[in-house]
């Protein structure tokens, strides 16, 4: 499986590609990342298997589907 991530920051903290025509943002995650400046793709994937490793997902201000429908 073949990820396509650039993260040059560490968890929680976004990076943004300054390009004029086009603006990018991740957030690593889950996973580990020993170095951010030298991402190593293959190894974050693999770490992904130990579920330690893994982060929650929350929701802010979450809105019912329903609400919008009045």
């Amino acid at each position: 499986m073949s990820l396509n991530a650039g993260i040059t920051q560490t968890f929680g903290e976004l990076t943004e590609n300054a390009n004029y025509s086009k603006n990018e943002c991740f957030i690593l995650i889950g996973g580990k990342s020993d170095n951010p400046n030298n991402f190593d793709e293959k190894a974050w994937v693999k770490s992904l298997d130990d579920f330690k490793n893994w982060a929650c997902i929350e929701y802010k201000n979450p809105v019912s589907i329903f609400q919008l429908l009045l």
